[in-house]
């Protein structure tokens, strides 16, 4: 709309830029924002979790999420909270307010109609049809500032802004070993390697993705259901994908009896009457034109067509590995068990990995324990490679 008339958008400003705030106060707000959007992750996708408060006078008056399915806005909610006490407040909100139609009226509209004074945000929307709000807001009169790093809106929309901006999904690999490096029970010996809490916060983990990875050997092996348990409540189960060059996947596997969808990539080489059988038996089969074993980035960019925006990757050690020496894995969650399986025949964290190979160093993210497992959350340094300050160009790769 500006270029078209031939003059500049006002200036959106960063927080530097403000007089007479703390420079705490903006993240504090931010992050409680981030806080209300983080609840409800998983379950408003492929709409982005976003989190907004409004502020007066240095109090919260207004705070919530964006709702699941086609309901309203994180901000428009707030706003409806706060009432009469808008006018002239702070609002923050997780991501640039959207100022598009969509299955909502545009939060931009709400915000000016509710006279807001300020307008905080801590990520810009790279969805091109989404992004603009807050020159548009700046344009209504409103005072407009991106605050950068607040970690916890990042935590809540890592998903949304990965996907838009690349295609693929965003690629939190997960296993748990033992302190000598096993990833597996002795041969014969059923159960898990972590504790009864690490599973509780798995099955966390498993509710705010849209996907569960795994490989073929994976199944052969556990029989996992691949569902989230552990008493917390979903709107939808993640999609199952199994990685499955040959159609091993038994047409009687627990997971095909489990609530939601189950996919399996195999190759183009895999037995006709073991894909017919996988298909009756309601699992979608997807057809790779590639060798025996799963190419990962065209999964990842197959997953990321279908709409797939965050992956959980709980394969054994081969499929991590290819994952990892492709540099596909956004982050990394650890569970380090206090015991030893001293069986030289379980299989080790990770396989295949090429000779020579050393990954990018990681940044530890956070750590502690999970009941008696020592816990590690960490990221591939690089992975991230926008900071909110440009908008590249979306890729294939």
């Amino acid at each position: 709309m500006w270029r078209r008339r031939g003059r500049r958008p006002p200036p959106v400003q960063r927080l530097s830029q403000w007089r007479g705030l703390g420079p705490l106060q903006p993240l504090d707000f931010l992050n409680a924002a981030a806080a209300s959007g983080r609840e409800w992750l998983g379950r408003t996708s492929p709409r982005p979790a976003v989190g907004a408060v409004v502020v007066r006078d240095g109090q919260i008056i207004g705070q919530s999420a964006t709702a699941p399915g086609t309901g309203p806005h994180a901000e428009a909610q707030a706003l409806e909270q706060a009432g009469a006490l808008a006018r002239g407040a702070d609002l923050y909100t997780t991501l640039e307010p959207c100022r598009h139609h969509g299955q909502t009226p545009p939060c931009t509209e709400a915000i000016v109609a509710a006279g807001i004074g300020r307008c905080f945000y801590a990520y810009p929307d790279p969805n091109p049809a989404a992004t603009g709000g807050a020159h548009e807001l700046a344009a209504a009169g409103v005072e407009t500032a991106r605050v950068a790093g607040c970690d916890a809106a990042f935590d809540g929309l890592k998903g949304y802004l990965h996907h838009t901006r690349t295609g693929r999904p965003w690629v939190i690999a997960k296993w748990a070993m033992s302190l000598d490096g096993r990833v597996a029970l002795p041969a014969g010996q059923r159960g898990y390697l972590s504790s009864p809490q690490s599973l509780s916060l798995v099955h966390r983990r498993r509710a705010e993705v849209d996907a569960i990875v795994v490989g073929s050997g994976t199944v052969l092996a556990d029989d996992p259901r691949l569902t989230v348990r552990a008493g917390i409540a979903v709107n939808r189960q993640p999609l199952r994908v199994v990685l499955d060059g040959r159609a091993r996947l038994p047409a009687d596997a627990a997971m095909l009896g489990m609530p939601g969808k189950t996919i399996c990539f195999v190759g183009a080489a895999a037995p006709p009457e073991r894909c017919a059988a996988l298909v009756e038996s309601g699992c979608f089969v997807q057809i790779q034109d590639d060798p025996p074993r799963a190419d990962p980035n065209a999964v990842l960019q197959r997953l990321g067509a279908m709409g797939v925006q965050s992956a959980l990757l709980e394969g054994g050690p081969t499929t991590i590995g290819s994952f990892l020496a492709a540099q596909l894995i956004n982050e990394i969650e650890v569970f380090l068990c206090p015991v030893l399986v001293g069986d030289p025949a379980s299989p080790v964290a990770l396989r295949g990995l090429p000779e020579g190979f050393l990954s990018p160093g990681l940044e530890l993210l956070e750590s502690g324990t999970v009941g008696p497992d020592l816990w590690l959350r960490a990221r591939p340094r690089g992975s991230i490679d926008w900071d909110g300050e440009t908008q590249p160009e979306r890729t294939g790769a």
